[in-house]
């Protein structure tokens, strides 16, 4: 990994940084649209889980009384950014949780899908970045 090597330099903090960071441009000069919603999903998948522990923590920690409202709530904002996952990706939650449950007896097969599945969104990024 890139980051012993230079911890073993004696490498300074801000200067690993500069060195390892892509610049913007250097990260939205390959971004195409799609790759956009995937930012998108992931960061609202992130920011409701990060509600959603706030909420769980005042009451686990805090013994604040639980805020079940919120709760259904949060978890239903995450859903949403789930399934836009999902969706961008051509992935149905169906396949997710099959994937799952059936993880130790059939994983080759579904690993198989998911690799189809990869290839062909590679060659749509491609597609839509020549564009």
């Amino acid at each position: 990994m890139k980051i012993r090597k230079y911890t073993a330099m004696n490498i300074s903090h801000p200067e690993l940084v500069r060195r390892l960071s892509k610049s913007g441009y250097e990260i939205s000069d390959h971004l195409t649209p799609a790759d956009c919603v995937l930012i998108h999903m992931i960061i609202g998948i992130t920011g409701e889980v990060g509600e959603l522990v706030d909420t769980l923590k005042r009451y686990l920690i805090y013994q604040q009384p639980l805020d079940l409202p919120n709760v259904v709530e949060e978890l239903g904002d995450l859903e949403f950014f789930l399934e836009g996952l999902r969706q961008e990706l051509g992935l149905t939650r169906e396949q997710c949780h099959g994937f799952t449950i059936l993880r130790p007896r059939s994983i080759q097969p579904t690993l198989a899908v998911l690799t189809r599945l990869s290839r062909s969104r590679e060659v749509n990024r491609t597609r839509h970045h020549d564009i």
